[in-house]
């Protein structure tokens, strides 16, 4: 066994520094260049990255515009000309000269009113409340055209002027008010569950021709004005002054009591079938 004199002595303890001659902070890379530069001019966040980030903020806001903005039609979530047309706006056509005038109302709605109250500057004006899309009204002012987009709607039409209304417009139910004016004609050319019609003093024949299925017509009339119904389709029932006829076939016709076909009357022709035609003289 050797001895403890035969053991290396122990040379002196030096301190190893890197390479480079100096002594290295914590953590530091062998190699490494040290930032010399004061604390306050030091950055952060590189430029790469904020570069990256604002880039990234302005497509968003690009996207946002595009997508919600002016360019979409939607009406969310801006409102007013650049927000897209707003489907419960009032549509208007101002009253013109003309003296009579045909309307023709298209598009499927819930529920159709038409009554002759429009503000004295208009020929039309057109409520909706509830709608898919905007109603519009064009053409002349003796013939103008109404289409609808759903919903509930009010069409005003203009007191003063002579009318021949054409309902197109598929409904649940369609009132047609014209007590107030005078009336050419009416022509009801869309089904309907139910349809009243409310008619003024005729000055002439005037037809009421019902072209398309309806669950129930009723038509009321001043008091004494003849009204003579004839059936081309069938009918389940027919009440001319509280007396009611079942069962009208094609060909039959019924009328108010004492009518005369030579006096300014109403003309009701049913053809495209309806389940109980009332007609009331008010």
């Amino acid at each position: 066994m050797p001895s403890d004199s035969d053991r290396p002595e122990p040379g002196p303890q030096h301190p190893q520094h890197p390479q480079g001659g100096r002594a290295g902070a914590p953590g530091a890379v062998a190699g490494a260049v040290p930032d010399r530069r004061p604390a306050g001019a030091r950055s952060p966040v590189p430029l790469r990255t904020w570069l990256l980030v604002g880039g990234a903020l302005v497509l968003g806001a690009l996207v946002l515009v595009v997508t919600q903005g002016p360019l979409r039609s939607a009406p969310w979530p801006w409102s007013g000309p650049l927000g897209g047309t707003d489907a419960d706006s009032t549509a208007t056509m101002a009253r013109g000269g003309a003296d009579s005038a045909r309307l023709v109302v298209t598009g499927d709605v819930a529920t159709l009113t038409v009554r002759a109250d429009a503000p004295r500057a208009d020929l039309v004006v057109v409520e909706p409340a509830g709608a898919d899309r905007a109603a519009t009204v064009d053409g002349p002012d003796d013939a103008p055209v109404v289409s609808l987009g759903g919903g509930a709607v009010v069409v005003r039409v203009a007191a003063d002027v002579r009318w021949e209304v054409e309902v197109r417009s598929g409904a649940s139910r369609v009132t047609v008010d014209l007590a107030a004016t005078e009336v050419d004609g009416v022509l009801l050319a869309s089904g309907a569950d139910a349809i009243e019609l409310r008619l003024p003093d005729p000055d002439r024949q005037v037809v009421v021709d019902q072209r398309a299925g309806a669950g129930s017509l009723v038509v009321r009339v001043p008091e004494h004005t003849g009204v003579r119904a004839g059936v081309t389709s069938g009918a389940g029932s027919a009440t001319v002054d509280g007396e009611t006829t079942d069962g009208l076939g094609a060909g039959a016709e019924v009328s108010t009591v004492g009518f005369d076909p030579d006096a300014p009357h109403y003309e009701v022709r049913i053809g495209g079938g309806v389940g109980s035609l009332t007609v009331e003289q008010r």
